[in-house]
């Protein structure tokens, strides 16, 4: 659970922060029960306290206010709307009414009148949280991003502690390919909030961009950490240890091979190493090579390709017991359909057994 609450579309109001008192005790208490339940979500009882608040005082703005809240959470956007308007028909300065009614377009995808409804929550109460945060993500979403950096900028000066805003921001910057800058904003938004998945991806991201594979990988795992399903780290998290593996320079290959097996699946951890073994075979280093081929196969049994450039090796060196092994292994892992030549070149040595 995040620790820094994340700004949602519709703020909840609750009767402790009323602008204008109820008209009558049987009212507040019903407004209070609805608030409440919506909290809760249970939408249901939710919506008996608000129509019951709502037969206690029909011209309360606050009651119709909350019931637009039911409507809505229900999908029922035509009577949110019906119900944010009769709210601002009684009170015309309700903020969070023009802010409800604007998430009403922006799911409508209407960003324009969307845009009108925040600015006019935003006139009445400039430091309302909900409709600046609002305004912002509907900037970002037209397309107008330094209008919406802007935006966030005076979010953060109201309340520096939010992590959404540096987290969208990242965003903007990685889709205009400033990814330093992106790092930057990600890596605030993670220690604002490190139990929050996005954060922790885009960061993976904008550091994989910058070259920056080992720590790339270090972010994708804590993503991984506090969001198991997430697909994309598990899936880049392989692409960032690869690259970290090539990168490595030779004279710290043990180094190299340890970290291929470190914050990864052992099916990653096999395709670090095989990449590893390449990395070494191009260099020449025969040892080093050998190694991480029979890493890869022990992570990874089904791994078939380590098995045959093991075979390769063997064979080069004139290993029979070896070479035969490592073919074994290579035909159990793999399919004839998928690798022809090479079946045909076990086949062949398995047949023999000649060099």
């Amino acid at each position: 659970m995040r620790t820094l609450l994340r700004l949602t579309p519709l703020l909840l109001l609750t009767t402790a922060c009323l602008r204008t008192p109820p008209p009558n005790e049987h009212a507040l208490q019903n407004a209070d029960q609805c608030a409440q339940y919506l909290d809760m979500g249970d939408i249901e009882r939710a919506q008996i306290h608000c129509e019951l608040a709502l037969q206690f005082a029909p011209q309360w703005a606050v009651a119709h206010l909350n019931m637009g809240l039911v409507h809505y959470t229900k999908g029922n956007l035509k009577a949110a709307r019906e119900s944010y308007v009769r709210a601002l028909r009684h009170d015309p300065d309700l903020s969070k009414a023009h802010n409800n009614i604007g998430v009403i377009y922006r799911t409508e995808k209407n960003l324009g009148r969307a845009h009108d409804s925040f600015q006019r929550a935003l006139k009445i109460d400039p430091n309302a949280l909900d409709a600046r945060y609002n305004l912002a993500l509907t900037l970002k979403q037209m397309g107008r991003f330094a209008d919406a950096r802007k935006e966030y900028k005076t979010l953060l000066a109201i309340s520096p502690n939010l992590a959404d805003p540096y987290n969208d921001m990242g965003i903007m910057d990685f889709e205009e390919s400033a990814y330093q800058s992106a790092a930057e904003n990600f890596s605030r938004a993670v220690q604002l909030s490190p139990e929050w998945g996005a954060p922790h991806q885009g960061l993976g991201s904008s550091l994989m961009e910058l070259g920056r594979y080992e720590e790339c990988a270090a972010a994708y795992s804590a993503c991984i950490d506090v969001d198991p399903n997430n697909i994309t780290c598990r899936q880049n998290i392989t692409v960032c240890n690869r690259k970290a593996a090539l990168a490595t320079p030779v004279d710290n290959a043990t180094s190299a091979l340890k970290a291929c097996s470190e914050n990864s699946a052992p099916e990653e951890a096999a395709a670090c190493h095989y990449a590893q073994a390449q990395k070494f075979a191009a260099e020449g280093l025969r040892v080093e090579q050998e190694k991480a081929l029979k890493q890869c196969a022990a992570e990874n049994p089904r791994f078939a390709l380590c098995h045959f450039d093991l075979f390769l090796l063997f064979r080069e060196d004139r290993q029979e017991r070896g070479a035969r092994t490592a073919c074994a292994n290579f035909m159990r892992a793999a399919s004839r359909e998928e690798f022809p030549e090479r079946f045909e070149d076990c086949d062949r040595f398995m047949a023999s057994g000649t060099f």
